[in-house]
């Protein structure tokens, strides 16, 4: 007798595994550097630099929409930028304070004035000291600007921005193929200054045409020249609200947040610069090169202010501060020439990177600090320091600068010559093992 199959009867399927290899692959898009030539002045991974190093790149510049140094060291760790007399980029790298330790291109940038970032490609800031490539100065680190080179590709852009005080900014980069072998690159900014505090106001217009030329796929020459022109009030701040002491400190002056603890007109700082540079780069073999770069800069500055020189105080029962005047005008011609020859070469396990060169620097100032000096109200020490009344607009006697005898007046040239050799080698034993070394 047949009996017909129930679902139970049925043989089970082959057990079958539902998992999936799923592969993604994608390519990261932030703002990572993976390596710089200004820590060692050889192609160097960022992992193998012996410094701290951090690299503020062009898109993260523009992302942000940084303007200045300030802005750029404000994401920097280890690093503080200072009020600079409201004049200057002055910064804190590792606890050193300086105003010099600034480099363009690898070269030396010590002159005092605010720099934009209208023409750089990256900011590099490097902690810790390193005497042999930076030389003088430099305890605490640098910041490099490395700026805008021109390109094979064509392109035009510009960006702005404006704020409620009336501060307006606009800049441009046109980069233009003129030939297979040649380019040509234009930036430029125009900045108008304003803020909340009174009688704050200014400009600023910086231009920078590059050209380069490519010869026969060996040679590489870079010609640039910079016009930088910037012009703003001289605002030190507010004082403190009273006398304070290393155990009992005091604090800012609240309730005169707009004051301007100045002169109208007489607080200006003016400074112009004409820079020249040019670089030439050429390759004799993929392991050998050589790179000549030079700088000529003629800068002329005024810098003339009115400032509180006290803590908040009582004179005849009136709170009063002190203020006292000078102007220090500084003219300065900079020549400066760096020559790098970088050799590589690999013997067994052990790969070198020679690094043999020479830099020369040639440096005129001129500085004048002359003196301001107050005729009437409640002056002191010969009108050197003049109490004002503390008001929403303090008012301020009428300043006279003085260059004569007994006034502190002082004139100072400086020429400062300096001639470098050095060597250095960078070791890579494997994979695992890297050694620098130099003098």
């Amino acid at each position: 007798m047949a009996v017909p199959a129930t679902a139970q009867d049925q043989p089970a399927p082959p057990a079958t595994d539902a998992r999936q290899t799923i592969i993604v692959t994608g390519v990261r898009d932030g703002y990572q550097v993976d390596a710089t030539s200004t820590a060692t002045r050889t192609p160097t991974s960022l992992k193998d630099v012996p410094q701290a190093a951090s690299i503020i790149t062009e898109a993260q510049i523009d992302d942000q929409a940084m303007r200045s140094i300030a802005d750029v060291l404000r994401y920097v760790p280890g690093a503080v930028i200072s009020q600079g007399e409201g004049h200057r980029d002055q910064i804190i790298l590792r606890g050193n304070n300086s105003t010099a330790d600034f480099f363009v291109d690898g070269l030396r940038d010590d002159v005092q004035y605010y720099r934009g970032l209208y023409n750089a490609e990256r900011i590099e800031v490097l902690k810790g000291p390193n005497a042999m490539i930076f030389g003088r100065g430099g305890g605490g680190g640098i910041v490099n600007r490395v700026t805008k080179r021109p390109g094979a590709n064509a392109f035009i852009s510009s960006s702005g921005s404006a704020d409620t005080y009336g501060a307006w900014y606009i800049d441009t980069d046109i980069n233009q193929p003129i030939s297979q072998s040649a380019s040509a690159r234009l930036n430029a900014v125009y900045e108008e200054f304003n803020s909340n505090r009174d009688f704050y106001d200014g400009r600023r217009l910086a231009i920078n045409p590059t050209f380069a030329v490519s010869l026969g796929g060996t040679t590489r020459i870079d010609l640039g020249f910079e016009y930088n022109n910037d012009k703003r009030t001289i605002d030190r701040g507010v004082p403190s609200a009273a006398q304070g002491s290393l155990t009992s400190p005091s604090r800012p002056l609240t309730g005169f947040r707009d004051t301007f603890f100045g002169v109208p007109g007489f607080n200006v700082s003016d400074f112009e610069a004409k820079v020249l540079s040019g670089r030439i780069e050429h390759r004799f073999s993929d392991n050998l090169t050589v790179t000549s770069r030079v700088l000529y800069g003629d800068y002329d500055k005024l810098y003339r202010n009115t400032f509180a020189v006290t803590p908040v105080t009582l004179r005849g029962g009136v709170q009063s501060v002190g203020l006292e005047a000078y102007s220090d005008p500084t003219t300065r011609k900079n020549l400066l020439n760096q020559n790098d020859l970088v050799w590589t070469v690999t013997t067994g396990p052990v790969r070198h990177v020679l690094l043999a060169g020479f830099e020369y620097g040639d440096q005129r100032t001129r500085n004048q600090r002359i003196n301001g000096f107050f005729g009437s109200g409640d002056i002191v020490n010969g009108g050197r320091r003049v109490f004002v009344a503390l008001a929403d607009r303090i008012t301020v006697p009428p300043v006279t600068l003085r260059t004569t005898a007994n006034t502190g007046y002082r004139s100072i040239r400086t020429n400062a010559d300096a001639t470098a050799f050095y060597v250095q080698d960078q070791i890579s034993i494997g994979e695992h093992v890297d050694v620098i070394g130099g003098v």
